[in-house]
């Protein structure tokens, strides 16, 4: 009788375990598709962004903006030090944990770069372009919650969360460019919409975490 009925419960994990797999096997399979359609979105926005804003701006201040824009990518790729990979991994168990010490290194990361930050805007950069040395700074701190956040949500399986924000933040940052561009704030226009695009982000995932 015992035996009779270990082998039923054996059975049943074996059913409870298949289910199990199944549901995470659904879950990346739409977490996937998901992330998949929020990089077309970003990309396909980025690129008409920039095709429509330059009927607008001048060849000058488009390449003002790039630049400037550019080098923060550049250092902000450099500070991100590779945390992807241990933030999804470990945010679905640890995710206290792992926000306040991905923050914590990135803050770190950030500080020691700005020194380098400011000598190659004053060696390597024209005078025309040193005005927007703070804007450049700010984007950087700006991007360090969005971009822990933003992995952080990911690693929840909160894909649909990241989705929504990313679009939000780029409606704004057409609207603000194209308000700022139009009002003649040229490469400040543009910059400041890339500033309102990061923050928005960066708050909304931050908040969700």
């Amino acid at each position: 009788m015992d035996s009779h009925i270990d082998d039923k419960n054996e059975e049943k994990r074996k059913i409870d375990s298949t289910d199990v797999k199944k549901d995470v096997s659904n879950q990346y399979a739409s977490s996937s598709i998901l992330l998949f359609v929020n990089q077309l979105i970003v990309a396909f926005g980025n690129w008409i962004f920039w095709m429509a804003i330059s009927k607008f701006a001048t060849t000058e201040e488009i390449g003002q903006s790039t630049t400037i824009y550019s080098l923060v990518l550049f250092f902000t790729t450099i500070i991100q030090f590779g945390l992807e990979y241990p933030i999804l991994k470990y945010s679905y168990n640890h995710r206290k944990s792992i926000l306040s010490s991905a923050l914590a290194i990135e803050i770190s990361l950030s500080l020691l770069s700005i020194p380098f930050l400011i000598v190659t805007f004053d060696n390597f950069y024209d005078k025309s372009l040193v005005q927007f040395e703070w804007l450049a700074v700010a984007m950087i701190f700006l991007t360090i919650p969005g971009f822990v956040a933003h992995f952080v949500l990911l690693g929840l399986f909160r894909v649909r969360a990241v989705l929504i924000i990313d679009i939000l933040a780029t409606i704004s940052k057409f609207v603000v460019g194209f308000i700022l561009v139009l009002a003649g704030m040229g490469s400040f226009g543009i910059l400041i919409a890339f500033v309102v695009h990061i923050s928005i982000m960066s708050f909304f995932s931050f908040y969700l975490t």
